[in-house]
């Protein structure tokens, strides 16, 4: 894999961000529970806080995967022990170079330095 960098995206790439998961929801539609329609005025998907991020895979400095991470149930008492991988998505020109599992990688790694976290959560489509 030619020079894979997995690096947190922050709120302020949204454009970058934004334009990429657009692409996806329409290029993979089936494998979305929203449609561009849904996103279009939706705000960052996280935070930009140490337990609420959102990772990029670029390769050669082209964004090619992205993963996000918060507290399941946001600031529930009964729920902060649990957080949530969603958003997933790599796009179709780089499937098959373990980007994916990279990522994921990335991300419990980053979660395993937050000490009351217990468990990760995700929903698959």
């Amino acid at each position: 894999m030619n020079n894979l960098e997995i690096k947190e995206i922050k709120s302020d790439q949204i454009e970058q961000y934004k334009n990429f998961l657009t692409l996806g929801l329409i290029n993979d539609e089936e494998n979305f529970r929203i449609t561009p329609n849904d996103d279009l005025n939706a705000p960052f998907p996280t935070k930009d806080q140490f337990d609420s991020f959102t990772f990029g895979a670029y390769i050669d400095n082209v964004l090619a995967g992205i993963v996000s991470f918060g507290r399941d149930g946001g600031d529930r008492e009964k729920l902060r022990h649990k957080g949530i991988l969603f958003r997933m998505y790599v796009s179709k020109d780089f499937r098959g170079q373990g980007i994916a599992k990279k990522l994921i990688e990335a991300l419990v790694e980053r979660v395993k330095t937050i000490s009351d976290i217990e468990q990760i959560n995700l929903t698959v489509i």
